[in-house]
């Protein structure tokens, strides 16, 4: 998780600096990565690589703008949840901090890559390498025996 303090104004012109919090589960990037695995590329960081190669500014932010508003969130009270939702998320997005945050990211690549390192789940690439190793989840055999006591993978 990453905890971020961001400078912006509000709409009344007052200036704060606040904490703000961005994490990514490891269902969410599983997501991703399937999301982004095709015939042209082999999962999300090939995707992104060959927008840099392309210098495609356009497929850069909206992968910016995904990252940030995909990884947004708020810490419960207790700290067992992180919380998100379309409605926090377009509170966020409707603020001057989204929008210092983004231009930030946008301009300046060392900070992007450090912002994506540190909102991924910790020790996740073991898991990564399965999924873009193509392994498949075991599935049922289609010879299932009928006493339906058996194990499913025989």
């Amino acid at each position: 998780m990453l905890k971020k303090k961001i400078k912006f104004k509000t709409f009344d012109d007052v200036e704060l600096v606040d904490d703000f919090f961005f994490n990514l589960s490891k269902a969410e990037l599983v997501r991703l990565e399937l999301d982004h695995t095709t015939a042209e590329y082999e999962g999300f960081a090939e995707y992104v690589q060959a927008a840099i190669d392309r210098k495609d500014g356009r497929t850069i932010a909206q992968v910016v703008e995904d990252l940030i508003l995909t990884s947004y969130g708020q810490k419960s009270a207790d700290g067992k949840r992180f919380m998100k939702s379309e409605g926090l998320k377009s509170e966020f997005k409707n603020s001057d901090a989204y929008s210092e945050l983004f231009f930030e990211l946008v301009t300046d690549s060392d900070k992007a890559i450090a912002f994506m390192n540190n909102i991924i789940p910790q020790n996740i690439e073991s898991e990564m390498d399965k999924i873009r190793a193509g392994q498949e989840p075991q599935t049922v055999s289609a010879d299932i025996p009928s006493t339906g006591n058996a194990p499913l993978n025989e």
